[in-house]
């Protein structure tokens, strides 16, 4: 009897030995300093070392800037822009429609960042200063609704906002970030400007009719335009406000639009010809009071014209009819699948750029803008509201 229990403890030995072993053998030993599912510390001494995450970190946005003449800078839908220079750094500052907020992207490095958080619900319309330092932003602007103005200082401190008191019509800013606004008020739309400093506004004009649109100059005493809405199947007139004075210039026809520069007025309109419809362009000095029509026909509001008011750049395609134009346009029914052109002073014209053969798609050129040493042409693409790039 005594044998068996010698057998049976010895059995109990033997098993605990084996299940050691195996234990450590699938486990690792109790020193072993790398955590275990199912751990159970039977020996009392082991420590656990934690796992160390390293930290997550997000690089900033990078756009594509190669020196490929032509370039899309954004796939987010862009409603106003503006080239500034801060240091030894060339930026493009715009604005992403819907949410009102403000991004540069350096032109030389590609790296983009969000220089302003505040957002801007339904934000449909933007205005960069000369200077940078200020964004105008409005939404609802087909019906007049707010203007936010915000303020982004070189420093680094946080933007703030300011909302202009009325509803606003159309807006630009001029020289020294001075900002022209038109609002109605009962009958009639009053020009006014607002300086983001000082808080100051001051009364320009007033017109005696308010389906109009306000071409801004660069400053408060010189000639601003005020052309009644454009329609194909209406005559709109153009009309030049000086000193408070409201003068009606020769400048009228079906659909027209109008890009006043210098010391000349390019603008476009609807001719029937042969029982069709063709988009013409012309120009108009206003010192010598001559019209001359030009070769390519194009949109007004599709030019630009170089800041000494030499060439003029204008996006076109030469097949586009004009029927429906400019209305159509406006509503996105017709696109255009524009070229660059160029027109100089003599009135010669010739294409510099197919903007098809060079992005293997259409591009509707919209909101052009140029730098002010004219080397650089940069526009919306109104098919989807994209920013792109033209090196000249």
């Amino acid at each position: 009897m005594k044998k068996i229990f010698y057998y049976l403890g010895a059995g109990v030995i033997i098993l605990g030995l084996i299940g050691f072993w195996l234990y450590s053998f699938l486990y690792g030993s109790p020193n072993n300093a790398t955590p275990q599912f199912a751990n159970f510390d039977l020996f009392g001494n082991e420590t656990v070392v934690p796992e160390v995450v390293p930290p997550v970190t997000i690089a900033p946005p990078v756009v594509d800037v190669a020196l490929a003449k032509l370039r899309q800078l954004t796939t987010k839908p862009v409603i106003g822009m503006r080239i500034i220079t801060r240091g030894n750094s060339t930026l493009m500052r715009y604005v992403e429609a819907g949410t009102g907020q403000v991004f540069d992207i350096d032109l030389k490095t590609g790296t983009e960042t969000r220089v302003s958080p505040i957002s801007v619900p339904l934000a449909n319309e933007a205005k960069v200063s000369p200077s940078g330092r200020y964004v105008a932003i409005g939404s609802g602007i087909q019906t007049g609704n707010d203007v936010v103005v915000i303020n982004l200082p070189e420093t680094g401190t946080t933007p703030t906002k300011q909302n202009l008191p009325v509803s606003v019509a159309n807006f630009d800013f001029g020289q020294d970030d001075v900002l022209f606004y038109s609002t109605v008020i009962r009958s009639t739309l009053e020009g006014r400007s607002y300086l983001p400093s000082t808080l100051e506004t001051t009364k320009l004009f007033s017109v005696p009719f308010t389906a109009a649109t306000v071409l801004w100059s660069n400053h408060a005493s010189t000639s601003h335009y005020v052309l009644t809405k454009p329609a194909n199947n209406l005559t709109s007139y153009l009309y030049e406000v000086k000193t408070g004075s409201l003068m009606r210039t020769p400048i009228s026809g079906r659909g027209l639009t109008v890009l006043p520069y210098k010391d000349s007025i390019l603008f476009s309109v609807i001719l029937a010809i042969d029982n069709a419809d063709r988009l013409a362009l012309y120009r108009y000095n206003i010192t010598q009071k001559k019209t001359e029509g030009l070769v390519v026909g194009a949109l007004a509001e599709k030019c630009i014209s170089e800041t000494i008011g030499t060439d003029i750049y204008c996006g076109a395609n030469l097949d586009t009819p004009g029927s429906g134009l400019p209305d159509n346009w406006y509503k996105g029914l017709i696109t255009f699948d524009d070229r660059i052109w160029k027109t100089s002073q003599s009135g010669a014209s010739s294409q510099i750029a197919n903007l098809r053969a060079l992005s293997g798609r259409p591009i509707d050129i919209y909101k052009p803008q140029l730098t002010n040493n004219s080397e650089m042409l940069y526009f919306i693409n109104k098919t989807d509201q994209s920013l792109w790039l033209y090196e000249l």
